[in-house]
C-alpha cells in the first residue's frame, strides 16, 4: 500500500514539475519576444541617428513611410528642427543635436533593459534546465515503481 502512496506522490510531483516547465518555457519565449523588440528599438534609433546630422547639412531627398510599404519620395530643406516623443503623448520640438543626444540616452537604457532580459532568461533556462533533470529523475524512480509492482 505504502508503494501506491509513493507512486501517487512521485506522480503529483511530476505533474508539478511539467506544469512549472510550461510555465518557464512561457516566460522565456515572452523574454525572447521581449529581446526582439528591444533590438528592434535600438535598429530603429540608430537608423534615425544616422540619418539627423544630414537633415542639419542641407536639402536632401528623403523616402518618408508611409506604411504597409508604401514610401513617399520628398525633398527635404535644411532642417534646424525636429520633433521627438518624450512619452506620455507629448513631444517637443528640438535640434537635431539634441534629438541625437536624447536618442542615445534611449539607446543606452534599451540596452541596459537588454542586458537584464538576457540575465534574467539565462536564469529561467538554467531553472528549465536543472527541473528537466528532476524530471528524468522522477520518472526514473516512477518507471522503477512501476516494474516492481508489477511483479
Amino acid at each position: 500500500m505504502s508503494g501506491s502512496i509513493r507512486r501517487e506522490e512521485l506522480e503529483a510531483q511530476i505533474a508539478q514539475g511539467y506544469q512549472r516547465l510550461r510555465q518557464l518555457q512561457e516566460v522565456g519565449e515572452a523574454l525572447q519576444q521581449h529581446i526582439v523588440s528591444i533590438t528592434a528599438a535600438i535598429a530603429s534609433i540608430e537608423s534615425v541617428c544616422t540619418v539627423l546630422p544630414l537633415l542639419k547639412a542641407g536639402e536632401h531627398e528623403v523616402l518618408f513611410s508611409l506604411g504597409s510599404g508604401v514610401m513617399l519620395r520628398q525633398k527635404v530643406p535644411q532642417v534646424d528642427k525636429v520633433i521627438i516623443a518624450i512619452g506620455a503623448g507629448y513631444a517637443v520640438g528640438t535640434d537635431p543635436d539634441t534629438a541625437k543626444t536624447i536618442l542615445l540616452k534611449r539607446r543606452q537604457n534599451l540596452e541596459r533593459s537588454m542586458q537584464q532580459a538576457h540575465q534574467v532568461l539565462a536564469a529561467v533556462s538554467r531553472e528549465a534546465d536543472a527541473l528537466s533533470t528532476q524530471l528524468r529523475a522522477l520518472i526514473d524512480q516512477l518507471q522503477q515503481k512501476g516494474g516492481s509492482s508489477g511483479s
